[in-house]
C-alpha cells in the first residue's frame, strides 16, 4: 500500500554512527522512500529517545523502520535480543532480518512477542557480497521456512524474485554509478535490481555519501519507480 501511495520502492540504508545524522538524512528523504534501514549497534550513542524520534518521524511520513540486526541465534536468546537490551528494537521497528539458518525457533519467539500487525521478519535468502556462502540450496530452505510462517515473514533480502509473489524481494547492494566498493560489495544499477526482481532496493551510499541525499533520493526513487512500473 505504502509503495503505491507513494510511487516509490526506494529503502535507503542510514548507517551513520551518530543519531543526530540519522534523524538529519532521514528527514530530507522521507517524502522519497518506504522504508528506512539502520544498524542499531554501529550507532554510538543509541538512546531510547532517539528511537522514538526516529519512529515519530517515520510514522508522520508513511515509512517502515527496518533494523538489519540479521539475529542468528537460538529462539531464546534472539527473544533476549529483540526485546531487551539497551535497544529494546521490540519497542520501535516495523521490521527486522533474520538468517534463516538457526530454523524456526526464532520465527516462533517472534511470533509470541511482536504486533503481527505492524511488525514482521525479512529472512535473508541471498546477500550481495563477493564470497557468501548462501547458494540456491539454501536460499529453497530459506524460501521454505517463509512459507511455513506467513503470518511472520513478510519478504526476503535477496539478490532474485521471490517464489513466492505473497512475499517481498527486498535487494540491497544498489548503486547508479559505482559497480563495487573498496572490500566485498558488489552493487546493481536501480533498474538491473528491478529487472532481477526487486520489489524493494535498497541504497546507501549511493544517497548517504552523496553531496545532497533528496536530490539522489529522488533520482533513485523515479528510476526504480519508472522500471518498477515496466
Amino acid at each position: 500500500k505504502i509503495i503505491q501511495q507513494k510511487k516509490s520502492n526506494l529503502c535507503v540504508s542510514l548507517d551513520y554512527k551518530k543519531t543526530d545524522k540519522i534523524l538529519e538524512v532521514c528527514d530530507l528523504v522521507k517524502d522519497y522512500v518506504v522504508m528506512v534501514k539502520i544498524h542499531v549497534d554501529i550507532i554510538e550513542d543509541f538512546s531510547l529517545e532517539f528511537a522514538k524520534k526516529l519512529e515519530e518521524m517515520c510514522d508522520r511520513s508513511n515509512v517502515l523502520i527496518l533494523e538489519d540486526r540479521k539475529f542468528a541465534d537460538i529462539g531464546h536468546i534472539f527473544k533476549k535480543q529483540f526485546t531487551g537490551g539497551i535497544h529494546r528494537i521490540l519497542s520501535w521497528c516495523h521490521l527486522i532480518t533474520m538468517h534463516a539458518l538457526v530454523g524456526p525457533g526464532p520465527l516462533r519467539c517472534f511470533q509470541e512477542c511482536a504486533d503481527l500487525d505492524r511488525q514482521g521478519v525479512l529472512l535473508i535468502k541471498e546477500m550481495s557480497n563477493q564470497g557468501n556462502m548462501l547458494d540456491k540450496l539454501y536460499a529453497d530452505k530459506c524460501v521454505a521456512l517463509a512459507q511455513q510462517h506467513p503470518e511472520v515473514v513478510g519478504g526476503f533480502i535477496g539478490q532474485s524474485s521471490s517464489p513466492d509473489t505473497n512475499m517481498l524481494c527486498v535487494m540491497p547492494g544498489v548503486n547508479r554509478v559505482v559497480k563495487q566498493d573498496q572490500a566485498d560489495q558488489r552493487y546493481k544499477t536501480p533498474q538491473q535490481a528491478v529487472e532481477d526482481g526487486a520489489d524493494i532496493i535498497i541504497v546507501g551510499r549511493g544517497i548517504t555519501a552523496s553531496h545532497n541525499p533528496r536530490t539522489e533520493a529522488e533520482i533513485y526513487r523515479r528510476l526504480a519507480w519508472e522500471k518498477y512500473q515496466k
